[in-house]
């Protein structure tokens, strides 16, 4: 019996063809994931960054607005007590 070389399919050149085709646009494909998964990230770290800054402001807007309605009670009480003691004199 003779060694002959195995005999290929006469298509798989064309399915090696199409296989490279395939991973190189599956390369790409990836590729610009990856690149769009960035971007959105850069993106979302940028807006938490304002919505911390932002939720930081309203607190400190409470605070100085509690700050205000104490002093707005407290004008009220001096008030009250200067008429009535301008009514007991």
């Amino acid at each position: 019996f003779g060694s002959r070389p195995p005999r290929h399919p006469p298509f798989l050149p064309f399915l090696v063809a199409l296989a490279c085709v395939a991973a190189r646009e599956l390369g790409a494909k990836m590729e610009s994931l990856i690149d769009m998964f960035g971007y959105n990230r850069g993106s979302f770290m940028f807006d938490k960054k304002l919505r911390q800054e932002r939720a930081y402001m309203e607190q400190e807007m409470r605070v100085e607005q509690f700050v205000l309605y104490r002093e707005d009670v407290r004008d009220l009480e001096d008030l009250t007590v200067s008429k009535m003691d301008s009514y007991t004199l």
